[in-house]
This record gives structure tokens, sequence and C-alpha cells, in this order.
């Protein structure tokens, strides 16, 4: 039975790949099943131990039992349930972790989420013609899922781990292009920033590489900005944004930037219960109770931060917290071979939850917790 079991779990692995970017509802089908066979396999209470020998997942379980505590320290608040529903994408990682899975599963899992998305790329350029949209997922989940898969192909092509380096070649075209025709502005942050770690890393000891493949680099956002009507719209949008005079807040009830806006009540509300949090659930309660005219605090959830939701909610401790469980992955990932590259998915993990909530956000979550299980298991030697 066992055996039946771990070889539908290599099968459901590598099938995840595809679903991740078609559908969120195929993928949280998959997954339960994914649990569900691990819980067959038995030895639960066992598996579950063994997880604590890794720090970062200690934290990942100290986070989780601070949110369950901080309904009731909090006092309750209409959002509490809704956000604990979305914890139990965190307890993938140990399931993850405890699955025995096949390095030519791995591999398999990195061919096909590279594929589905090069696929899902493709099909962008068909459904609209200014390419404002993606074909399944929203544009800036798309962005961010194209922007992983850039950084994944680079290594690939860079390390020489594929015998069809020309393809490689060409889906790095894919990720790139169509990167700059979504609206996703992080996508585009992601990949300029992925682009000058892997330029540095591969020519720091040969200057006029550097300096050329820097050249190419700008050369190729130059020639994105003038093709793409997405970029150009973007970028003035948010120059709009910043050098508004909303930026600088002379009006105090204005929320034309809704960014800062957020920022700045989150530093608020922080500075008001720094120690110990407004409790699980809080942010959107006490925003649309003390800003009920305003938009803003009636459609949003988080502030577009996930260090000031976490800090906002739970305090300093909170922040520390999960802070932690990327400091322990960092060292776990710093042990193993090709460690710069493999401490770029965490980096850029990080960067993203910068700009929002991503690790409350299951499709980019769940793809952050597939693509670490690949990092990390995968020996590439």
């Amino acid at each position: 039975m066992n055996k039946i079991l771990h070889l539908i779990q290599q099968y459901l692995f590598i099938f995840l790949a595809i679903v991740i970017p078609v559908s969120s509802a195929l993928t949280n089908i998959l997954l339960c099943v994914i649990i569900f066979a691990w819980i067959l396999q038995g030895d639960v209470k066992k598996k579950l131990q063994s997880t604590f020998s890794h720090k970062w997942i200690s934290a990942i379980y100290i986070l989780i039992t601070l949110y369950i505590i901080g309904i009731f320290f909090g006092g309750y608040y209409e959002h509490s349930i809704w956000f604990i529903k979305r914890l139990w994408v965190l307890f993938l990682f140990p399931v993850f972790l405890t699955v025995n899975l096949h390095k030519n599963t791995l591999k398999k899992g990195v061919i096909f989420f590279l594929a589905t998305n090069a696929f899902s790329a493709i099909l962008a350029f068909f459904i609209s013609q200014d390419l404002a949209r993606s074909a399944f997922l929203l544009y800036n989940h798309h962005n961010i899922l194209l922007s992983f898969c850039y950084a994944l192909a680079v290594y690939i092509l860079c390390e020489k781990k594929s015998n069809y380096p020309v393809l490689i070649f060409f889906l790095i075209l894919i990720y790139s292009i169509n990167i700059f025709m979504q609206g996703g502005r992080t996508g585009y942050i992601l990949f300029i920033f992925i682009s000058i770690f892997h330029i540095i890393y591969y020519s720091r000891k040969k200057i006029i590489s550097l300096l050329g493949l820097l050249i190419a680099l700008c050369l190729f956002l130059i020639i994105m900005f003038n093709t793409s009507s997405v970029l150009q719209e973007r970028i003035y949008q948010t120059k709009s944004e910043f050098f508004n005079n909303d930026w600088q807040l002379k009006n105090e009830k204005s929320i034309n930037n809704t960014r800062y806006f957020f920022i700045k009540e989150s530093i608020k509300g922080i500075m008001k219960r720094p120690l110990t949090g407004h409790g699980t659930g809080s942010f959107k309660t006490i925003l649309t109770e003390e800003m009920a005219p305003q938009k803003p605090a009636q459609q949003h959830f988080t502030p577009h931060n996930n260090y000031l939701f976490v800090f906002f909610e739970l305090g300093v401790l909170g922040l520390i917290v999960l802070l932690a469980i990327f400091y322990y992955q960092f060292k776990a990932l710093n042990l193993m071979t090709h460690n710069k590259q493999r401490l770029l998915l965490p980096t850029i993990f990080l960067l993203l939850m910068l700009v929002d909530a991503y690790l409350f956000i299951p499709t980019v979550c769940i793809t952050y917790v597939y693509l670490y299980t690949i990092y990390s298991k995968l020996d590439t030697n």
C-alpha cells in the first residue's frame, strides 16, 4: 500500500507543476489529494517530529501558533477566520519536506513548471491585443511566476544543466518579453534584480563581459519600453503617483496613492501596540472603522506589505519569527552546492513581501513552497 502511495505522490508532484500556473481550484484539489496520501502513509506524528530538526519549520509552527493565539488575545475580529483559513498553505512546508521525492521527479517538476508557464505566456499573446492580462491567473501573479521561471531557466543555461541550451534560451526570451507585456510592476523589478544578480555572479571577474551584459540589459529594457504600451502606462502611472503632491500627504485624507496610504496607517497602528500587535484579522477591521469613507480601507485586507502586516497584527515577536523563517532557510540552502543560486529563491520572496502579503496569497505562496522543495532537495551535481 505504501509503495503505491509513494508512486502516486511522485506523479502528483509532477502534475502540480502543470496546474499551479493554470488553475487555483485544481491546485487546491491536487494539494488536498497529496496531503491525504501523506496521511494515509501513516507515521504522521513521527514525520512531524522529524521536521523540528529544521529550525525554519519550527519558526513556521510558531508563526501559525501566534496567529491562532492572536484571535483570542486581540479580541474577535470579523476577518480573523478568513485569515486563519489562509494559513493552511504554510502546512505544505512540513508535508513536502517529509515526502520522499525522487531526483527524477524533481527534475520533471522543473521541466513541466517551465513548460506550462511558457505555454501560458505564449497564450497571453493571443487573448489580448495589448497583453494587459494573462491567460489563466491574475496578471500580477502570472508575472511573478514568470520571474521565478526566468531565474530558474537562466541558472540552467549558465550552469549547462540542459542538453537543449537553444530551447532554454528561447524559454528565457518568452518569459522576459511576456513579463514586460503584462501590467505587474513587481515582475519588472524582479526581472531586473535577477538579471543583475546573474550578470554580476557570472561576470564578476570579467569586466568587459560584465559591462557588455549590463549594456545589453539596458538595451533590452529600452526596446521593451518602446514596444509595450502596457509597460509605458505602468511607468507613467508610477511616476505620477510618486511625484503627486498627495505623496507628501499635504491632505491627510488623500487616498490617491493607496500603497502609501496603507504604509502610513500601518505605521500609526504599529506604534500604538508595537509589542503585542492588534490581533489576527485586525488590519482590515481597524482600517475600515477608522477610515470608513475611504475606499482603500474597504477593498483591501492587507497593507500590501507582508512585514508591516505581521507587525501590525502580531507585534514585534511576530515580525521576528517571520524573518527567522527565511534566515534559517538561507542557512540551510547555503550549505548546499550552487548555494548562491539557491539563495536567490528566498531572496526573491523577501523582495516580494515588500509589495504585498504574498506569504498569505495562496497562488504565490504555493509556488514558493513547490520551488523551495525543488531547490532544497534536488542535487544538481
